[in-house]
């Protein structure tokens, strides 16, 4: 008789060598607790009140997370890029926490701010040097997005989905480094006060700038996931 297996996790990494964190939180296997990642590090993450589904985990915006242990794959890049799959609500409020590199101390590391008020989005981002802060659109609830950013050691790009942001807010360099305290990395707040309400279904890390292209491949490769 045929045996049938269930991919695992980590056949769905598409460049282990580069890929430093992926989190494909619709995947049976990242439903418990406590479980690992599914790339070549195997980071350890402990959740905090999401629940799981075939999309992802969902947030309940006032006390879930999701705690990845602190690793020096991500820690002191010269350059990196983190995609994130996420529905959102339509609420007034302003910022809350998507993916959270510091815990509050120094120095500081990248993190990502998802600020939406009623119909409108932006994507900020702080590293040692600072922060930057690019683009507007239009917040539609409930819809499944791509945020993405690259960064080359000096400059930083941004897109939701496969459309670049090019309205800068607050600079356009960003340099210094993206350190990370010893604490890890957190999604879903910030602080115990920008805690996020929705679902995060995706979350990759890598240790290099992507492209253009290379963004536009991974949307186009992951989309159907989120419908």
């Amino acid at each position: 008789m045929l045996e049938v297996m269930a991919k695992s996790p980590q056949m769905f990494n598409p460049i282990p060598d580069n890929c430093k964190l992926f989190l494909p939180l619709w995947h049976d296997e990242l439903r418990g607790g406590v479980f690992s990642s599914a790339d070549d590090f195997r980071h350890v993450c402990t959740v905090t009140g999401t629940t799981w589904g075939s999309t992802g985990r969902t947030f309940n915006g006032s006390s879930a997370k999701i705690v990845i242990a602190s690793n020096a794959a991500w820690q002191n890049l010269t350059s990196k890029s983190v995609i994130i799959w996420y529905k959102a609500p339509g609420f007034t409020g302003t910022y809350r926490q998507l993916y959270n590199g510091y815990f509050g101390t120094a120095p500081y590391g990248d993190e990502i701010w998802f600020r939406y008020d009623a119909n409108w989005g932006r994507i900020q981002v702080k590293n040692t040097a600072g922060d930057a802060e690019y683009g507007e659109w239009t917040h539609v609830p409930d819809t499944w997005t791509m945020l993405s950013y690259s960064w080359n050691g000096t400059n930083i790009r941004f897109w939701k989905d496969v459309t670049e942001l090019t309205g800068v807010l607050h600079g356009g360099v960003f340099g210094g480094t993206m350190a990370c305290s010893t604490g890890g990395l957190m999604l879903g707040v910030l602080l115990a006060t920008l805690w996020f309400g929705g679902i995060i279904g995706e979350v990759r890390v890598y240790n290099r700038a992507l492209s253009q292209a290379e963004i536009t491949s991974i949307y186009d490769e992951t989309k159907f996931r989120f419908p």
